[in-house]
């Protein structure tokens, strides 16, 4: 657990009862279908009929309020998980958030979109590599 006292996790949303919600840190079990028990194990303890996210964890957590369309108030990122998020938007919209989400990565930076999400016609996603193209993982270019 050492690893954690460097390690800070910045979970961010629009919609405050989301915020709050991320803040309890309670899961239903189903949110563990795939998860391997050495995981829940791990990093969650039983609480009813859900698993509660170890305290350790959550402390290094820092929930904050954010449009995904602002720039963020924190500092550059080594990994940015923006999944699911961009499939609802349209190619001006996309664009925007690439930009923000590029400025906000340190170099050689990662960023993960959804399964779902493809980066293509969209001219900012030139500002990325991709590292893994099936797991939708990209690493910050070098402009």
């Amino acid at each position: 657990m050492a690893l954690l006292n460097r390690v800070i996790i910045y979970g961010t949303d629009i919609d405050d009862d989301a915020i709050i919600k991320a803040k309890d840190g309670l899961y239903s079990l189903c949110s563990f279908t795939y998860t391997p028990e050495s995981i829940l194990k791990r990093y969650f303890m039983k609480d009813g009929n859900n698993f509660r996210i170890n305290e350790k964890i959550k402390a290094s957590v820092q929930f904050l309020n954010l449009d995904i369309f602002d720039k963020p108030r924190f500092g550059k990122c080594d990994l940015i998980m923006c999944r699911n998020v961009l499939i609802y938007l349209d190619r001006k919209a996309q664009s925007l958030i690439l930009e923000n989400l590029f400025e906000q990565l340190k170099p050689d930076g990662y960023l993960v979109i959804g399964k779902v999400e493809l980066l293509l016609g969209i001219p900012e996603a030139k500002l990325f590599e991709i590292v893994n193209r099936t797991e939708h993982v990209y690493r910050k270019g070098r402009v």
